[in-house]
């Protein structure tokens, strides 16, 4: 069954463009890309200290949402992200931000915690920018 997402990319470390880029593509492994937002340069969210490129898009996969989070987090690893400091800078980062109009709390068998609706949506006004862009 096809499932249909709603993921946040966001780099802020390096060549940011060229990160979103591979993560583009990376995914690509898993599923399809259904539509892309615009790119946008945001101000950090906790600790980190370099602006952010972000962008929004429309995912479509068979990954269930705990599979799907066990897929990005290797691809965050592969395209070089460390996990060291919460709301560090980072290579890449990509969020699972809504599923097929569902939610869901838990923990993986990796120990990732995994909520959606992202906890973090009301907060990061160029989530919704970006979503209402590609709805």
């Amino acid at each position: 069954m096809k499932h249909r997402y709603y993921l946040a990319l966001g780099s802020n470390l390096g060549d940011r463009s060229d990160h979103l880029q591979q993560a583009r593509t990376q995914l690509g492994q898993f599923g399809d890309i259904i539509k892309a937002s615009s790119i946008i340069e945001t101000k950090p969210f906790g600790a980190a200290d370099q602006l952010f490129l972000n962008q929004v898009l429309v995912y479509q996969t068979d990954l269930e949402p705990v599979a799907l989070l066990d897929a990005i987090k290797q691809i965050e690893t592969e395209l070089g992200r460390t996990f060291a400091a919460r709301w560090g800078n980072r290579e890449i980062d990509i969020d699972i931000i809504l599923w097929d109009g569902e939610k869901i709390d838990t923990v993986t068998p990796h120990g990732y915690r995994l909520i959606i609706p992202h906890p973090g949506l009301p907060q990061r006004q160029f989530f919704i920018k970006l979503l209402d862009e590609i709805k």
